[in-house]
């Protein structure tokens, strides 16, 4: 009995290492035509978007990546994978942060690959095949680990053209606020009152980014209150979740010996004055204090 029990145990152990065997396989390199692995390169060109600025001189603004920044690639054979750029002349610029070789999938004609950046572990959800990014309105400390100015970009690769080539574009919008004719005010606040929330997802197959709350309302408070030799903020710039509709802007300010001024614009459905803010696009507006009443 003792020696039948061995034999069945024997038999047992060799049927899961042979099982072991084969699910291992697939981790293994992905050779082309059975033949030997044919390596995955990935590249980087125009790295940095072109942005317009919308109700503004024409204008365009890069943001290039520097030399070590990280970049997430995701596809079905290797998701989430972080890629480090390297400024050099190499095509091969982006490079497995682990030195990890990609292969060229078995048996597949054509292979989409995506990639976005900064490079994230803790905000992605592979499974809905999103990556968590928010606004720079947003509370930094409760949000810190969101992405805030997403890249995005696409490549296909083919069995005789195994190089992603990558042209990266902003899919964030943004919003800058130029303060017009300020002297040394003592303190001044200015609330932007937008029709959603400023966090959402970004859809890694296409680019595309949704808020968490489309009916959630938000509010944004810029405070200054004057110092000796301080020089005053002229100019904020911010990242927008792109379909955001700003609803309402209300200043108040006091110079020395005055009383408070106020003013307030109410953005309503008829007058469209401030269209949803799009992506890689900046929408810029001008408040001049010397016209607050």
């Amino acid at each position: 009995m003792s020696n039948s029990k061995n034999i069945l145990y024997l038999i047992s152990l060799i049927l899961l290492m042979l099982t072991g065997c084969e699910a291992d396989s697939s981790l293994a390199p992905f050779p082309n035509e059975g033949k030997e692995p044919v390596e995955v390169r990935f590249h980087a060109i125009s790295v940095g978007a072109s942005v317009d600025v919308s109700r503004a001189e024409n204008h365009v603004e890069k943001i290039a990546l520097v030399n070590g920044d990280q970049i997430g690639i995701w596809n079905e054979f290797y998701p989430n994978i972080s890629l480090t750029y390297t400024e050099n002349g190499d095509p091969t610029n982006l490079n497995t942060t682990n030195n990890e070789i990609i292969y060229y999938p078995l048996q597949t004609e054509q292979l989409n690959v995506y990639a976005y950046a900064p490079y994230s572990e803790t905000e992605t959800n592979l499974n809905n095949k999103t990556v968590n990014v928010r606004s720079e309105w947003e509370d930094k400390n409760a949000y810190k680990n969101y992405i805030t100015d997403p890249l995005w970009a696409s490549a296909t690769i083919t069995k005789t053209n195994r190089t992603a080539i990558f042209q990266f574009q902003h899919q964030m919008a943004r919003l800058k606020i130029n303060l017009i004719n300020v002297n040394q005010p003592n303190s001044y606040e200015i609330m932007l009152v937008f029709d959603r929330t400023q966090r959402g997802t970004m859809n890694l197959e296409n680019g595309n980014i949704e808020p968490s709350e489309s009916n959630g309302e938000y509010k944004y408070y810029i405070k200054h209150i004057s110092k000796l030799n301080e020089t005053i903020p002229k100019e904020y710039d911010y990242t927008i979740l792109p379909g955001t509709v700003l609803k309402e802007i209300d200043v108040q300010y006091s110079e020395e010996g005055s009383f408070i001024k106020k003013y307030n614009i109410k953005v309503t459905e008829e007058d469209k004055k401030f269209q949803p803010f799009v992506s890689g696009r900046i929408n810029k507006i001008n408040i001049d204090f010397a016209r607050i009443k």
